[in-house]
């Protein structure tokens, strides 16, 4: 006779800020998880609207706990400090499961011994009616390669099942990052770990108004600061230095871009410059255009010499 693993218990730990729009659907679709043997952590980040109140009306297996406003990876991070089971899955109040993600992971988990996490492929749907976008999977070979140029899975944080001495290994969510949090931590992980990703949809990341209008500008700035923090990574360990500049220039870019477009030429003019003088010739043409854009902005005459604008620069 074969002994079946015994089901281990998972924390699920639901980081949530101002949620109270969505707060009670994530914690339901947790609770229809086909895998019943777990706790849900909703870590309230200091909300100032009903989420405290929508959260605390749900038993067992859901705990409430309040902290200060610290931001979303304090929150996860408080979440893992409470969390009473070794495995952990995280997701965010505004994001939705499959009711089999948990149980497809955990047996996606079993499959090699040493496995210590399990990620999921995503579905991003819009609350404004556009058309759902879909995450394509990729060979284990390109993890490297995607990692450079931005978080690659789609499904950020909410897709991620994960053992508690991974996060003992390549310490927590870096609190420091306002943004980019997921990025930050996957490469980390990606350093020591293999990165299996299930090929099937099962988390489904909601684009919204309050989630759209995040400051693009911290957003940017953050996708600079995680470049920075992990270039030694990138370019002496992986050997991949070509396309860290690269992806460093195009930041830099978007962030010059950014402030030209809300006529702070002052700000604009040193990312656009120092963007030229990453990646090479890589988006060279649009670089010496917002450029000059920039540089005509400063005397007036910037209407003469206006590039495209992308609204969504990544």
């Amino acid at each position: 006779m074969i002994d079946t693993p015994k089901q281990p218990e998972i924390s699920v730990i639901i980081p949530a800020y101002n949620a109270a729009r969505y707060i009670s659907e994530s914690i339901q679709t947790v609770l229809n998880q086909a895998y019943k043997n777990l706790e849900i952590i909703v870590v309230d980040d200091g909300s100032t609207d009903q989420t405290g109140e929508i959260a605390g009306r749900f038993c067992p297996p859901v705990r409430y706990v309040r902290q200060n406003n610290q931001g979303n990876a304090a929150a996860r991070n408080r979440g893992i400090s409470e969390a009473r089971f070794e495995w952990l899955a995280f997701l965010d109040a505004d994001d939705l499961w499959s009711p089999e993600k948990l149980q497809l992971q955990w047996e996606h988990v079993q499959t090699q011994p040493d496995r210590r996490i399990s990620l999921t492929l995503a579905r991003t749907f819009y609350e404004s009616g556009d058309p759902p976008i879909d995450m394509p999977g990729f060979p284990p070979a390109e993890l490297w390669n995607r990692l450079v140029y931005g978080q690659p899975f789609g499904c950020s944080h909410s897709g991620l099942l994960i053992h508690q001495s991974c996060f003992e290994t390549v310490g927590n969510f870096d609190a420091n990052l306002k943004q980019s949090v997921d990025w930050d931590l996957f490469i980390r992980l990606a350093a020591r770990y293999e990165l299996p990703v299930l090929p099937q949809i099962l988390t489904y990341h909601r684009e919204h108004q309050s989630n759209i209008t995040q400051s693009s500008e911290v957003r940017l700035e953050m996708y600079l600061a995680c470049l920075i923090k992990h270039r030694r990574l990138f370019c002496e360990q992986r050997h991949l230095c070509a396309d860290w500049q690269r992806s460093y220039g195009t930041r830099l870019m978007n962030l010059g871009r950014y402030h030209l477009r809300r006529g702070n030429y002052r700000r604009a003019l040193p990312h656009l410059f120092r963007s030229i003088c990453h990646g090479r010739c890589d988006q060279f043409s649009e670089k010496i255009k917002l450029l000059m854009e920039c540089a005509l902005t400063g005397v007036g005459f910037g209407f003469l010499f206006k590039t495209k604008d992308d609204s969504r620069s990544k």
